[in-house]
């Protein structure tokens, strides 16, 4: 099976307003309040209740949900008697809510029992709605979650078909409070989706056709992302570009970057889609000789030499994402100290990614040595050969 249907969309300043002439029936919203503006919420709240629904409001934070906090939200759910789940937010936020519609009509299973094989009967979940707050990775438009498994753990992804969202409503007045930089972070991690889905072994015609029609919406303004911030029409191209990313994704499935990435994310504190492209680079490096013919439909967009060698490319992507605001190398990130090599335990560490799709589907899969190198490489934003 090459392709699964994507949620149907509502774009547009003001789009939030389309909640109130959705599925009728008690709703339980899943809201990322750290995140999303009160207002915001509010707002949407009242959409629901306008339309004559009542709310069972349930405030999560920005951290990805545990398999705990998921049969808890669906028990919730149940328990409400929600006939209609409402996700805003980020990614976990999504992932929450995703999760929730399918367990609620399934108290027989747990977020175990999800797997890509797996075909639960039609229309056996509650109807579900997505409302990113600003780029949220394209988790509203995929049939993909993450999960957290505790405190240093990676991060697993669970997908089913399920978890296709109904709609996805993006409005991008949400992005516009989210502060400047932070749609220019969004952006970088939508190109290196993008970019990602079209060296993956399952691209398609389709997918590549939309990864590229992400690039060509962002990659354009790279070299001046300070103006791009400050354009009325920015939060909604991002949020455009993130919705093709999304589809991309949702057809070819996650690749080595991404799968590094939630190993990663939980030891040092960072989501995986700013870790994506400081691991990208070094990844790409690494898997030049299946990735390049993949590559060549971007090639004027990535810079004429990007695809002359393995080195060149790698550079031309930390050329791009370091004007988008991206750091050369993940010891560098701001925030809470990062440490100045990779933590301890690494090769453990990596052992996560040994039943991984993403590393199979590489065109190259790498041994436990050539991982740790990646790593090391994308710590020191350095290219992989050194």
């Amino acid at each position: 099976m090459d392709f699964f249907s994507v949620p149907r969309i509502v774009l547009g300043a003001g789009s939030i307003e389309f909640l109130s002439s959705l599925t009728q029936g008690r709703t339980l919203f899943v809201a990322e309040t750290g995140r999303v503006p009160r207002a915001a919420v509010e707002d949407a709240l009242e959409q629901r209740t306008r339309g004559g629904s009542e709310v069972d409001l349930l405030e999560v934070g920005e951290r990805p949900p545990t398999p705990y906090q998921t049969l808890d939200s669906a028990r919730r759910a149940r328990e409400s008697k929600a006939e209609f789940v409402v996700g805003l937010g980020g990614p976990s936020a999504l992932d929450l809510a995703k999760l929730t519609a399918v367990l609620a009509a399934h108290p027989e299973l747990d977020t175990e029992g999800l797997g890509p094989l797996g075909d639960l009967s039609e229309g056996s979940r509650l109807p579900l709605a997505l409302i990113p707050a600003g780029p949220a990775g394209g988790a509203e438009m995929s049939w993909t979650c993450t999960l957290s498994n505790g405190p240093g753990a990676p991060l697993t992804e669970r997908m089913n078909r399920s978890l296709l969202a109904d709609w996805a409503i993006l409005d991008p007045t949400l992005a516009e409070a989210l502060g400047r930089g932070s749609l220019a972070l969004g952006a970088a991690e939508c190109v290196a989706l993008s970019i990602e889905s079209l060296s993956s072994e399952w691209s398609s015609p389709f997918s590549q056709a939309l990864a590229l029609g992400a690039l060509r919406q962002l990659l354009p303004w790279s070299d001046r992302m300070g103006p791009f911030e400050d354009r009325v029409e920015a939060p909604q191209t991002v949020l455009e570009a993130t919705a093709l990313a999304g589809v991309a994704c949702a057809q070819t499935g996650s690749g080595l970057a991404r799968d590094l990435a939630r190993v990663l994310s939980p030891r040092i504190d960072r989501p995986p889609g700013l870790l994506l492209p400081l691991l990208l680079p070094g990844v790409l490096e690494f898997e030049f000789p299946a990735a390049r013919e993949r590559l060549r439909p971007a090639q004027d967009l990535l810079g004429g030499p990007a695809l002359q060698s393995p080195r060149e490319l790698a550079s031309s992507l930390r050329s791009i994402f370091q004007r988008m605001g991206i750091p050369e190398g993940l010891q560098q990130l701001g925030g809470s100290p990062v440490p100045a090599s990779p933590p301890s335990g690494l090769s453990e560490l990596l052992q996560a990614l040994e039943n991984e799709p993403g590393r199979i589907g590489s065109g190259r899969v790498p041994t436990r040595g050539e991982l740790e190198r990646l790593v090391r490489s994308a710590w020191e934003g350095v290219p992989f050969g050194d």
